[in-house]
């Protein structure tokens, strides 16, 4: 089968999905397994499209353009090797998430079912198109398919008003930005006379030379638009409202992968389309301080959150924030130091892979608790590891991924970060940021362990004494599978690197000399030799090793003891008093560091103004512009139904006078030739 019948395969599978579970949603099983069948399928084979990509060299296919406003847009696609990591990745979550869904859904009522099957395909045929679409007027279309789909979902529990507080907030965020986006695309095609990508990289030469102005407004508006999407601080205020209210199955989407293609449109346009130059280091330094400033803010109000969802969000604002740093300070150093730029930039690469993972791990986790639990509140957990004792383990490594704890995958996406930005330019402000990032990390670790503390352990709420043990089969397999896989990033670094180095060399031409820095040491590690030296070197498997011996020692010295253990009730001095009034809940975790961090809680309302009455009625456009049209509106339509008296010869005679009218239209366009 050709490229082009396998995507365009995927593609109508994906189509015909939704309309299927639109039919069968009444019967949630056969909903269900034809959703993940359908999904399945479809991934199965767009990642055999991308692992050819990867192995043979890029994929182009079409089929056909349009005329639009006197330019052809082409229905062309493009799988090269960004696009190939974006499909795996997209591939993957989105048929875990159709398999958890099986189990996650069994809460929600049957006729609210069409409104999470229908979408859900259109979503991910949406994301695929846009990450493999090489012309811009379809890759808007495809960016509002995905937008629009993924409103749905954000809103699917629309019984809610905050769930649709969030969705309109996200809605209009995204699309507020879009325009700027649509903007820049219609700038384009104006100088260039096309909407292929290949057409960027030499407009942006061109203005480089002879507007710089305009190279900068251009550059400002993609950059306005794809780190809205990719919820960068302050921009992605929508994110931590719309991640909550969408069910956890969609969470992990929205930030595993979908806030992601917000960074892919930054690689497309400033690491493969921007020519290298004083422009590139410059918004690499502004893409790195915004990055910095989404690490420090994002990583702060996650601590003080208590709500276990809104903490995710609130922590893929601060995770992004290294993917960022990545990007600019490989856009920063590729100029003057294009190893330690290369290096940044397979680090950015790295980390958007372990933040799918591990990010994806931990919402799916969080749906867990909320399906046990009935809440998203910490205060109210506790004990859980008595009745979810894997859904704890995969917790412990996701928690452990995102902090970067070595050997797991998220240390050595960090430590690639920390070596170019240490090592790339030390007498500037680039070591200052790989220190806050350092810092940065140690506080996840902290909310983490306020996560893990809250729902996981001390003693099990009084009202869930009864409860069942465990989840849904299908929800624990996908959490399993994803902390095996932060397991085996984080072990075997090498592999992967390789790989996202390959991707990196048709933009930057210089990943080859970091492919043999970069050597595979006997147990798969990396060692950095950037200056003929090794300058650090990574052993994951030899790390591993030594855990594995210490927890051995420390067990045999347990086991050695035979002490006998009983269990007793808490102490509270004396005082008999229940366990759920003595127990330490979420919101008191690091109570004096929040208190200290507060100003980053602060909530910058517009000021109230009290126009005088004039001017008031002035600005009420509800009143001379919205109300008087739409009394109009009314008045025709009240006019027009008039006409409809049921009387068949008056239906018959607005027929001969339309035809009429019609034929006269025609004779006056042909007699104007």
């Amino acid at each position: 089968m050709s490229a082009i019948e396998l995507f365009a395969g995927a593609m109508a599978l994906l189509l015909a999905t939704s309309l299927l579970t639109l039919l069968a949603a009444d019967r949630r099983t056969i909903a269900g397994g034809i959703n993940l069948a359908g999904v399945a399928c479809a991934g199965i084979g767009m990642l055999g499209l991308a692992g050819k990509a990867l192995l043979a060299g890029p994929l182009a296919f079409g089929f056909g353009g349009v005329r639009i406003l006197g330019l052809t847009a082409r229905l062309d696609f493009r799988i090269d090797g960004l696009s190939a990591l974006f499909v795996s990745l997209i591939s993957v979550l989105f048929v875990g998430s159709a398999l958890y869904g099986i189990g996650y859904l069994g809460h929600y009522r049957n006729d609210s079912l069409r409104r999470y099957y229908f979408p859900f395909p259109l979503f991910m045929a949406g994301m695929l198109a846009v990450a493999t679409t090489s012309d811009w007027f379809w890759f808007l279309v495809f960016w509002e398919v995905m937008t629009l789909a993924s409103y749905f979902l954000v809103i699917f529990e629309n019984d809610k008003k905050e769930n649709l507080s969030a969705g309109f907030l996200y809605f209009f965020m995204t699309h507020l930005t879009s325009a700027g986006l649509m903007i820049a695309v219609m700038f384009m095609t104006h100088r260039t006379g096309s909407f292929a990508f290949a057409a960027l990289p030499g407009l942006l030469a061109g203005l480089a030379q002879s507007n710089p102005v305009g190279l900068h407004l251009l550059l400002g508006l993609f950059f306005i638009a794809f780190t809205t999407k990719a919820g960068m601080y302050p921009l992605g205020v929508w994110l931590p409202a719309a991640h909550p209210a969408a069910p956890a199955s969609v969470s992990a989407l929205l930030s595993g992968i979908m806030i992601k293609i917000g960074v892919y449109g930054l690689l497309r346009v400033f690491v493969y389309g921007l020519p290298l130059g004083r422009a590139t280091a410059a918004w690499g330094a502004i893409i790195a301080a915004f990055g910095v400033l989404s690490m420090v803010v994002g990583t702060l109000r996650a601590l003080g959150e208590h709500d276990c969802k809104r903490l995710l969000a609130q922590s893929s604002i601060g995770q992004m924030g290294y993917i960022l740093l990545g990007l600019g300070l490989g856009m920063a150093f590729l100029a003057g130091s294009p190893v330690f730029g290369t290096l940044a930039l397979l680090g950015c690469l790295y980390h958007i892979v372990n933040h799918a993972c591990f990010k994806s791990l931990l919402f799916f986790n969080s749906g867990s608790l909320l399906y046990r639990t009935g809440t998203r509140n910490l205060d109210r957990m506790g004990g859980l590891v008595k009745l979810m004792p894997l859904a704890a383990g995969c917790a412990i490594v996701g928690a452990l991924s995102i902090a970067g704890i070595p050997p797991l995958n998220g240390f050595v996406s960090k430590w690639l970060l920390y070596q170019s930005a240490i090592l790339g330019r030390p007498d500037s402000v680039y070591i200052v940021y790989a220190v806050i990032a350092i810092f940065m990390s140690t506080v996840t670790l902290a909310y983490f362990v306020k996560y893990l503390g809250s729902a996981y352990l001390g003693t099990l709420p009084e009202r869930m004494s009864g409860s069942p043990s465990g989840s849904p089969r299908s929800m624990e397999i996908v959490q399993l599978l994803l902390a095996t896989a932060c397991f085996l990033l984080g072990i075997f670094p090498a592999a992967i690197s390789g790989v996202l180095l390959r991707i990196l060399e048709p933009a930057l031409g210089t990943a080859g000399a970091l492919q043999g820095a970069l050597n595979a040491l006997p147990w798969q590690g990396l060692t950095l030799r950037l200056d003929g030296t090794g300058a650090s070197a990574l052993g994951p498997l030899v790390i591993l090793v030594a855990l594995a011996l210490c927890a051995a020692v420390a067990y045999g010295i347990y086991r050695s003891v035979r002490v006998a253990s009983r269990p007793a009730s808490i102490w509270n001095c004396g005082e008999v008093v229940s366990d759920e009034e003595v127990r330490y809940r979420a919101s008191s975790f690091y109570k004096p560091f929040r208190n200290l961090i507060r100003p980053v809680y602060w909530k910058f309302g517009p000021p109230e103004i009290n126009p005088p009455q004039r001017l008031a009625r002035g600005l009420d456009f509800d009143r001379w512009i919205y109300f008087p049209i739409g009394s109009a509106f009314v008045r025709i339509g009240r006019a027009f139904s008039r006409l409809h008296n049921g009387v068949p010869q008056f239906y018959l005679l607005w027929q001969a006078i339309g035809l009429v009218l019609s034929i006269a239209f025609v004779f006056w366009l042909m007699g104007g030739r």
